[in-house]
């Protein structure tokens, strides 16, 4: 499996507005409208440094300078490369131009190389991870450091900073093949606690400090929370929900289709308080106290009390039909959700609480097919399964004649190459009239196409990676499995595809597919 790598993306910007950069090699590259090859450019700077320096320059510096005792040399050699300049102004800012389109098509080769080897998109926004094999485990644990928008950075507590972050960890994932009803189709399986997203803060941050008087701010899944408590001993947090409306005394605001108003702003031996009224229904609420008022829970968060008699009195409200919400560890998150709560210490998210491993599932929560994903909630991120890569593939037919196996397909035997070879016992020849010459028999490795699996035979089976197809062209095992009841298309861990075996047996004719290369599955987080 790839090393998935972190790559900065250094691009020099130099004259990039006027360039365009082209990625492979023998490209060409254009400069106020002119388009060179790459190559060509870069000899007109070596020529040119080379003219420079024979004109009496010191050997070996980075770059030309141009006057006017080796302004003639230096413009054949660019005149040369097909680019026609006046003034030494002019043949100064081309090649010093030239030197930048250079180094930014390196760095852009840089760029496109890594792109290919990591898997990873160097934006950060996505990652991908797209050598994973079939039947295989899959696991990560990813961080800003691989996608972006993670969290990593510091949180504010109590007057002091603390450092957080954010994780998403992938467990236990597999591409599986070979399912009830898959065919030849692969899956994405997904187990429960497959997928974990989890909000870390510092031990250094005590949270039994965290309280209504000193409440905890964090982004979680893109959205503002605030923890109002958070219970270690019991795995449980308080939040502190709904959104914050400030109100002048004597106020009124419609919010979720209830009027609200703020009758009163006041203070009194208890604290400041405010009369709130909702609808028909008001009550007298002190400063960081909630009360539910005709359906509405409303918490006092400020007031604002003047002391002068000429300035109004204000006070912040936050509104919602659930306010305080405590959850504890194991809770859904919400009804019918896919996710679970995960409170610990430091530690607040969400785990996966269902396994999504066959397709028709009751609960809808089907294994994932090609192009399909799962979200954390608010689409935060989403985990998605690509399918496997394109590869070139050759299909090979098996038939008897007689008690020889006749294959039809693409062979390659050293500087031969073959499109069908016949195998007779423990023997294999490139033609017909051979059989039964052991001396005319291939003794050297015969490989499918251009892939590296050859093709071997034991005087009982054909073995092909691990298919093994009996003589009689009568049973299919693959590994120690018969599979030669399979009704429908059967893929190898390889990616080879055994069409229909239980027919292919009863016809004793047999077709296979098989790449070129092994094929990999690609997941991708973004």
């Amino acid at each position: 499996m790839k090393t998935m790598k972190r790559i900065m993306k250094i691009v020099a910007l130099g004259v990039a507005g006027m360039l365009s950069i082209g990625l492979l090699g023998g490209c060409t590259v254009n400069v106020d409208g002119q388009k060179m090859n790459a190559d060509a450019v870069s000899q007109a700077i070596a020529d040119a440094t080379e003219a420079a320096t024979q004109a009496g320059m010191d050997a070996g510096i980075a770059s030309v300078d141009v006057t006017a005792d080796n302004v003639d040399a230096v413009k054949e050699a660019l005149t040369n490369a097909g680019l026609e300049v006046e003034t030494i102004d002019e043949l100064k800012d081309k090649v010093t131009g030239y030197e930048q389109i250079i180094a930014d098509y390196e760095a852009a080769e840089v760029v496109e190389e890594a792109e290919q080897t990591s898997g990873l998109n160097l934006d950060g926004d996505v990652w991908i991870s797209d050598e994973i094999n079939i039947n295989s485990l899959f696991s990560a644990d990813l961080t800003d450091r691989k996608v972006v928008k993670l969290f990593d950075n510091e949180i504010e507590f109590d007057g002091d900073d603390y450092d957080a972050e954010e994780v998403l960890e992938l467990d236990g994932l597999k591409i599986v093949n070979n399912g009830v009803d898959f065919a030849e189709n692969v899956y994405l399986e997904v187990p429960e606690n497959g997928i974990v997203y989890k909000f870390i803060i510092e031990n250094g941050l005590n949270t039994d400090d965290i309280g209504a008087d000193e409440t905890l701010e964090i982004t979680l899944l893109g959205q503002d929370i605030e923890i109002v408590d958070w219970n270690e001993t019991d795995n449980e947090i308080t939040l502190a929900k709904g959104e914050q409306y400030t109100f002048a005394e004597g106020e009124t605001q419609t919010i979720d289709g209830k009027e609200i108003s703020v009758r009163a702003i006041g203070d009194d031996n208890d604290g400041s308080y405010v009369f709130v009224m909702v609808g028909t229904e008001s009550d007298k609420i002190y400063e960081d106290g909630t009360k539910t008022i005709n359906g509405m829970e409303i918490e006092i968060k400020d007031v604002i009390i003047p002391h002068s008699l000429n300035t109004e009195a204000f006070a912040t409200l936050k509104v919602g039909e659930d306010v305080l919400i405590t959850i504890e560890n194991g809770d859904e998150y919400e009804e019918d959700s896919i996710w679970d709560w995960v409170i610990g210490a430091n530690e607040i998210g969400l785990t996966l609480n269902d396994n999504f491993d066959s397709l028709d599932d009751r609960n809808g929560n089907d294994i994932l097919d090609v192009g399909k994903s799962i979200s954390l909630p608010n689409n935060y991120l989403t985990i998605s399964f690509d399918g496997l890569e394109d590869e070139d593939i050759e299909k090979y037919t098996f038939e008897l004649d007689g008690s020889v196996v006749v294959i039809e397909g693409k062979f390659i035997n050293g500087i031969n190459d073959y499109d069908e070879i016949f195998v007779n016992g423990t023997e294999m020849y490139s033609d017909e009239d051979d059989v039964g010459n052991t001396s005319l028999a291939i003794t050297t490795e015969v490989f499918l196409g251009d892939s590296k699996i050859n093709i071997t035979t034991d005087g009982t089976n054909i073995v092909i990676d691990d298919i093994s197809i009996a003589l009689t062209l009568s049973t299919i095992n693959v590994g120690t499995t018969n599979i030669s009841g399979a009704e429908d298309n059967y893929r190898t861990d390889y990616g080879i595809i055994i069409e229909t075996p239980e027919d292919a047996v009863d016809d004793q004719e047999i077709v296979i597919e098989v790449p070129e290369e092994e094929l990999y599955g690609t997941i991708r987080v973004g």
